[in-house]
């Protein structure tokens, strides 16, 4: 079993259930929510080692709720915010960084491109540490 912590914040729940079977397949525990408002209580009472954020939400958008959520403590300054979208800007992933985002995972996905993205930012070292390697 891991010992990395995955917040999800999508209110679309086919992509919930779609990435609790890939992480469990994997052995990673996750966290799901459906608005940046539950994103925000859920990086009060935990630390995660990675986050997957929509970006086209009801309410706050992604791109407020990501820029929230880097302000809100020493811990989630550095922690790896993918943006999960099916936006494709034609500055592709630039677009995101620019925004305060890590990385982006477009949807749809494959498992292939999932499990890429996990390589890449989640490490093997104790829960509350993720890699930021390249």
């Amino acid at each position: 079993m891991s010992n990395n912590m995955i917040l999800l914040v999508d209110d679309e729940p086919a992509y919930h259930a779609i990435v609790e079977a890939l992480l469990a397949k994997a052995g990673i525990p996750f966290h799901g929510v459906r608005d940046a408002p539950a994103a925000f209580q859920a990086v009060r009472e935990h630390h995660y080692d990675l986050i997957l954020m929509d970006i086209r939400m009801a309410g706050i958008s992604g791109f407020r709720g990501a820029a929230h959520i880097r302000s809100a403590s020493e811990w989630t300054r550095n922690v790896p915010i993918i943006a999960f979208t099916a936006l494709d800007p034609p500055d592709g992933v630039s677009h995101f960084i620019a925004r305060g985002f890590s990385g982006w995972l477009k949807k749809p996905f494959d498992a292939e491109a999932f499990e890429a993205m996990l390589s890449r930012w989640l490490s093997p070292a104790p829960h509350g540490r993720a890699s930021k390697v390249g």
